[in-house]
């Protein structure tokens, strides 16, 4: 074994975990974005206590985009198809 090996593992984990961190952010869209209509969305919100909250829903064109957003409280979104495996079913 090389002396560096240690050292090696470690970097290459700090990386891993940064590109992790990356996509995970990358996913996200901010409020003022509006989705492709009828798409299925994890909404990050703010609730009446004013916590965090997630939830999925539909985005449609019965309700306008900016009411969607004052409605939910939301804070941002990512289409749920993103965090599953591709070919993936709900």
């Amino acid at each position: 074994h090389e002396v560096d090996d240690g050292t090696s593992v470690s970097l290459q984990r700090k990386a891993f975990r940064a590109g992790a961190e990356w996509f995970k952010q990358s996913l996200w869209h901010d409020a003022n974005e509006e989705p492709e209509l009828n798409e299925k969305l994890v909404l990050q919100c703010t609730n009446y206590m004013g916590d965090i909250d997630y939830e999925v829903d539909t985005n449609n064109s019965i309700i306008p985009w900016k009411g969607f957003v004052i409605s939910y409280r939301l804070l941002k979104w990512c289409y749920l198809s993103d965090l599953l495996p591709k070919g993936g079913e709900i």
